[in-house]
């Protein structure tokens, strides 16, 4: 009522105001804290600063001053290097800090046929077999699932689908067939009783399966001194389960582009090729989340001798960048782009870098990125900081990029 008196409470306000602060300080945290990497990677004798609130502290015992984070300096172990985040005092986060050592690769940008066989056979998924009899039978159901790998048949390791069949066809009445089976990171034993088809007399398993896969993509980077590869920037899979494909061997083919399927909004295009599958560039050893990975085995007249430093993710800015690429003949050049966005905390490592096309030529040849295109060294400041990975499928002028680091990493560097 007007003219009634008001107490002002000051202990109550500044308790209201503490609780307030506290409060906005331990979500300002929590925000720093979830914002952080898992991963950081520095270059051997780089100085790289993280940035924490007030209240939190990285931790490490100094061994070897290569590097440093907070000031406290990082040793030169190439991986798995922790580094603890504590907030006054308790530990709220373990990051994992890879030293790279500082190097000179050379980007390449050439497209490559890339053909490859499986380890093991790659379960696609069950079907139905009809018996002599009318009768429908499921040999595989709720045994096998999409994405297994069937690894050995009988006690012997399984190198082709032709295997695999041969001995399921030659097994008599009633014998089982016996599976050594991945499935993640699990492997087991089953046994499958195949059904006889109606069809052509044989045995079968009701599963439907492949052991390799072949296309086109483009080789990102070789280590000069190794002759070790990086192409593609992101991993195979299998069209039909998204699994990705292991490899038990595999090669880069030499491929000249005689064609181009332009990209329009909704289909992403591609690169069309001759491959010479009689003159090998490399063997690939391992398809990993980062690309495909192995050894060039061309003779050293054929290869680039252009050298380039790398640069790390924390180095990568907004702006403009060049792409090297070849899609005319066997004719590989540079490009432009503009890096529209760098995001380091990506959980797809695949997915680091968001990028445009720019250049005239390039959008005249291909309307953007088109498939056959992955791999594509991205050049910043004249280092190595990536290559391109993915198209905005709605918007080919666009597409993803994968920072060198993460290429690196997975090459065993």
């Amino acid at each position: 009522m007007f003219g009634q008196k008001v107490i002002f409470k000051p202990r109550i306000f500044f308790l209201i105001s503490l609780a307030v602060f506290t409060c906005a300080f331990i979500v300002n945290s929590a925000i720093n804290i979830s914002s952080l990497p898992d991963r950081i990677n520095v270059l051997e004798g780089e100085q790289f600063n993280l940035e924490l609130a007030v209240g939190l502290r990285a931790e490490k015992e100094p061994v070897a001053e290569v590097a440093a984070v907070n000031s406290t300096p990082l040793s030169d172990v190439n991986e798995g290097w922790d580094v603890t985040v504590s907030l006054f005092g308790v530990p709220v986060r373990t990051l994992t800090v890879d030293v790279i050592r500082d190097m000179e690769v050379v980007p390449w940008g050439t497209a490559a046929g890339v053909r490859f066989q499986t380890d093991g056979v790659l379960v696609l998924g069950t079907g139905s077999v009809t018996s002599k009899d009318g009768t429908v039978e499921r040999p595989s159901d709720g045994i096998l699932k999409p994405g297994d790998i069937l690894l050995e048949v009988n006690g012997i390791s399984l190198e082709n689908k032709e295997q695999l069949i041969e001995t399921v066809e030659g097994a008599k009445p009633g014998e089982k067939i016996n599976l050594k089976v991945k499935r993640e990171n699990e492997t087991f034993f089953k046994a499958i009783k195949p059904a006889v088809s109606r069809d052509d007399g044989k045995n079968k398993l009701g599963a439907w399966v492949r052991d390799g896969t072949q296309g086109i993509g483009t080789v990102t980077y070789f280590d000069p001194e190794t002759k070790v590869f990086g192409a593609l920037g992101h991993g195979i899979t299998d069209v039909d389960t998204r699994r990705l494909m292991p490899v038990r061997t595999g090669v880069l083919m030499e491929t000249s582009i005689t064609n181009v399927r332009k990209a329009v909004k909704g289909s992403p295009g591609e690169l069309i090729g001759e491959t010479n599958a009689s003159n090998i560039i490399g063997e690939i050893t391992h398809n990993s989340r980062a690309g495909l990975f192995g050894n060039i085995t061309s003779a050293a007249a054929t290869l680039p001798t252009e050298r380039m430093g790398i640069a790390l993710q924390n180095s990568v800015r907004e702006g403009p960048a060049t792409i090297r690429a070849g899609v005319n003949g066997n004719e590989v050049r540079d490009f432009d782009i503009f890096i529209e966005r760098v995001n380091r905390n990506s959980a797809d490592e695949s997915k680091g870098m968001v990028i445009r096309i720019t250049d005239r030529d390039l959008i005249a040849a291909t309307n953007g990125i088109v498939q056959g295109m992955s791999g594509s060294p991205i050049i910043q400041d004249g280092r190595l900081i990536g290559a391109v990975t993915h198209v905005f499928v709605q918007n080919p002028h666009r597409g993803y990029g994968i920072f060198i680091e993460n290429m690196l990493r997975m090459a065993g560097r």
